[in-house]
């Protein structure tokens, strides 16, 4: 049982980076995109980690609220909704820095700021569900943006 927790504590906490005092989200977002980028040449592969991660990340914060002290209901810790959304930000992008520098500045700032929708899904959805769902529409709100951009600011 204990190496179960600390396997889920270690996921959910991006290998631990979630611990670090400053900036937790930035750095999940960091670990996002070191993980995925040699997938991201290949759309069905990362559409398939992607999808698979997203509904393991929900079962895994589930258990890791329930074996945590923490009364947030988003502990800052809980990283893997960044990485997650982050994925879901690069989606369909080239694989070059260009694109890796503009998604993570526009996912970190639909991130931190939660316009409407992403606000609605960090308010209203409880639990694990609402951990990572607001990250994944910020990292839906992203894509569009950046997919717009990409073919018609900088192809």
């Amino acid at each position: 049982m204990q190496r179960s927790r600390q396997w889920i504590v270690w996921l959910v906490t991006g290998a631990k980076l979630g611990y670090l005092p400053i900036a937790p989200g930035t750095w999940g977002t960091l670990l996002g995109m070191g993980l995925i980028a040699p997938v991201m040449s290949y759309p069905v592969a990362h559409g398939i980690v992607t999808l698979l991660a997203l509904f393991c990340s929900i079962w895994w914060v589930d258990l890791y609220l329930s074996m945590s002290d923490s009364v947030s209901e988003d502990p800052k810790e809980v990283i893997i909704d960044e990485i997650i959304g982050v994925w879901i930000a690069l989606f369909m992008l080239p694989t070059n820095i260009f694109s890796f520098l503009v998604a993570f500045g526009v996912f970190r700032f639909f991130d931190i700021v939660k316009p409407f929708p992403v606000s609605y899904f960090d308010r209203k959805i409880k639990g694990s569900l609402g951990v990572v769902l607001d990250d994944v529409c910020a990292g839906l709100l992203s894509n569009i943006l950046l997919q717009l951009g990409h073919h018609f600011l900088w192809d």
